[in-house]
């Protein structure tokens, strides 16, 4: 009776799961973690194993494996990718027992891979918690790689520790047996406790502010932030995670507060659209909330178009009506500008695209005879070389500025496809160009004496390419041309993109460099290299990787970067991939003040 009891009050907690932080529960058939955590208030979510999906483990905080057999590779998989984006793991050692082999751990195991190198049984042990005896007829002692102990066995072995992401109880299981234990109780709650509120976190964001320089609002929310923290250690577990939350949310508000925000400062994202205009609506309203002064707008990509009556077809999952048109008009009201993001002379993904499959002969060939990029998964290429192929893309560029109030053209893969490990631009049209352009015999191979020289030669089609764009574009109307480029050798060696020469000729008005890293060190190296590269010849827009940075602090981390060198602006790759956590990190930081472009 007592388990259906349980069972009802696990599925009701279960339920009614909506606090931070969100804790997935495994294996508990016992139902003793649901009963201490009912009584202490603690909401969790009851999942089964197969549950430990990606779409699931990125929406929790931890996860806790009371029983389990032995993970597939792929829950294996999962859970690996889960613990490297920040996820925590709770796991008992009757699950890492599971991974033993000849006494050994294999290193695909979970134990393993939590941070374990081995396991050793002990019979008949116990556990001393609060001058209380546990006795334990089975139990584990752990061998970690590094990690932080928690409690110990009388016989001194490590019996709870924090390794890797992950904390690891030397106890099989928490089991019926087990659940009258209050200090077992107290001791598991202390640990989850201590392994989920890392005060360092706090002590960090406390130490970036000086309270003798705050005043008003900003230092009441210090004041109360402190205090919160001074009663971390007395509180219970349910109320630990709602102070802990409010600390640092106060200490960060705070920090966030006395960053420089400018009033002058291009705030730029490249923007794929929805399907449908509530949530274009929805999107501008957040930019303009956010202060974005300028979007990317993705119009011609894998060889379709955003708009209709093109000479390319509509993509087809915007038949019916003109998003481009509509994404203008809303973000011109609110002072946003829109610059055609172009993606050149990429024509299809994992097929040829409209344009290639008309003109299969407009293709960029590889070395080896394929036209697919393998090295970028299967993409296809227009050659720049191709004369009808570059009139074409000229033709269609103008007639989009002709028909919409664009604010610019962003030239995005405006290179040839990655030339490693098999070069591109052996079609037979180019090396009949290459012949009658340069009087040299064609290369066949990197150790050919003309090798260098046909490197260059499709350097100068791209870069004659923007030339001509600029040209044929601005007897429209005025607007500004850019272009997103990678940085360091990368360009030139491996894409034949020379945007040196591109900034020296005046072919722009504006450079993004597309600076993706998740280590700031290596933005900041790429950031001084690149400024000495463009010496205040033209505006430079870093591009930071959102896609990749969902962290608030990091991207703000590396946004900061943007003042540090006094440069004009920011641009984020891509909108899709901010969150709230991006936005507040912004929006109550560098960009509070809402910034013009231009004075």
């Amino acid at each position: 009776m007592r388990k259906i009891w349980l069972l009802i009050v696990f599925l009701m907690i279960s339920i009614s799961t909506v606090a931070k932080p969100s804790i997935g529960l495994v294996g508990d058939e016992d139902f003793v973690i649901a009963e201490w955590f009912a009584n202490a208030n603690v909401p969790y979510l009851s999942l089964s194993l197969s549950d430990l999906e990606t779409s699931i483990l990125e929406k929790l905080d931890l996860i806790i494996i009371n029983s389990a057999p032995q993970f597939t590779k792929e829950q294996l998989s999962d859970l690996k990718r889960y613990l490297r984006t920040g996820g925590k793991v709770c796991v008992l050692a009757g699950v890492l027992a599971n991974d033993l082999l000849d006494g050994k751990l294999i290193d695909g195991s979970i134990a393993f891979t939590l941070g374990i190198t081995a396991l050793t049984q002990l019979d008949n042990a116990y556990l001393v918690l609060d001058e209380t005896t546990i006795n334990l007829p089975t139990a584990y002692s752990l061998t970690p790689r590094r990690g932080t102990e928690l409690g110990y066995y009388t016989t001194g072995d490590i019996g709870a520790l924090i390794t890797n992401n992950s904390l690891l109880l030397g106890i099989p299981s928490l089991s019926e047996e087990l659940l009258g234990s209050n200090a077992l109780c107290n001791f598991f709650l202390s640990s989850i406790k201590s392994f989920l509120l890392d005060e360092s976190l706090l002590d960090t964001a406390k130490n970036r502010l000086d309270p003798q320089k705050l005043s008003g609002a900003d230092l009441e929310m210090y004041k109360k932030a402190n205090e919160l923290q001074k009663k971390l250690k007395t509180m219970s577990l349910s109320e630990a995670f709602d102070a802990f939350d409010q600390s640092l949310k106060l200490y960060t508000d705070s920090y966030l507060k006395t960053l420089p925000s400018r009033t002058i400062e291009t705030r730029a994202v490249w923007y794929r659209p929805p399907t449908n205009k509530f949530s274009i609506l929805e999107d501008l309203d957040t930019m303009q909330k956010l202060g974005i002064n300028l979007i990317f707008v993705e119009t011609w990509w894998e060889g379709g178009l955003l708009y209709p009556n093109g000479p390319v077809s509509q993509r087809p999952e915007f038949l019916g009506w003109d998003p481009l048109a509509c994404i203008i008009t809303e973000a011109h009201k609110r002072d946003i500008e829109v610059h055609a993001w172009l993606e050149v002379f990429f024509s299809g993904y994992k097929k040829p695209g409209e344009i290639l499959t008309k003109h299969p002969d407009w293709a960029a060939v590889g070395l080896d005879g394929n036209i697919p990029v393998k090295a970028e998964d299967d993409k296809y290429f227009i050659d720049p070389a191709h004369k009808e192929a570059r009139s074409f893309l000229l033709g269609m560029f103008v007639e989009m500025v002709k028909e919409y109030e664009l604010d610019g053209l962003h030239l995005d893969y405006i290179r040839y496809p990655l030339g490693a490990p098999i070069p591109y631009g052996f079609s037979l049209n180019t090396q009949e160009l290459f012949q009658k352009t340069t009087g040299l015999e064609f290369p066949w191979s990197p150790s050919h004496p003309n090798w260098a020289a046909f490197n260059r030669f499709k350097e100068e089609q791209v870069t004659s390419f923007v030339a001509e764009l600029r040209e044929v574009v601005l007897r429209v109307r005025p607007l500004e041309i850019s272009a997103a480029v990678f940085p360091g050798n990368d360009a030139l060696v491996n894409k034949n993109q020379n945007w040196s020469d591109w900034i020296q000729n005046n072919y722009l008005d504006f450079i993004c460099l597309m600076l993706y890293s998740r280590n700031t060190t290596t933005v900041e190296y790429w950031l001084q290299e690149s400024i000495n590269q463009i010496d205040n010849k033209i505006p430079y827009y870093p591009a930071l990787a959102a896609i990749s940075i969902p962290e608030g602090e990091l991207l703000l981390e590396q946004t900061l970067l943007i003042q540090k060198y006094y440069l004009p602006g920011v641009a984020f790759f891509a909108w899709n991939h901010f969150n709230d956590e991006l936005i507040k990190y912004l929006e109550t930081g560098p960009f509070r003040e809402k910034a013009k472009r231009k004075q």
